[in-house]
């Protein structure tokens, strides 16, 4: 027989949802180890990890909450994207 699992051993924000600050503070540090932004978080090493990939996924909550207008869509009604470097660059 197991014993119960303590929720003393869990990162203190297991199982809550990200915040928009949550999210902004792990894109801006997303260079540091994936320790460190664990420490930071206060999250276990999946969770970071699947936030992490969720910025790169343009449908994602995460991505559209950081790389988005407020209100999450374009004039035509579609979700905005961003422009990728070489469109940017033919631009200028």
């Amino acid at each position: 027989r197991r014993s119960p699992i303590s929720l003393s051993c869990l990162p203190r924000n297991s199982y809550t949802p990200y915040s928009e600050d949550d999210d902004r503070l792990l894109f801006d540090n997303r260079g540091q180890s994936l320790e460190r932004l664990c420490e930071m978080l206060g999250r276990g090493e999946r969770s970071v990890q699947q936030r992490l990939l969720a910025f790169s996924d343009t449908s994602s909550r995460a991505y559209q909450r950081l790389f988005t207008s407020s209100s999450g869509v374009g004039s035509d009604n579609a979700p905005r994207k961003l422009a990728s470097a070489s469109e940017v660059l033919q631009r200028i």
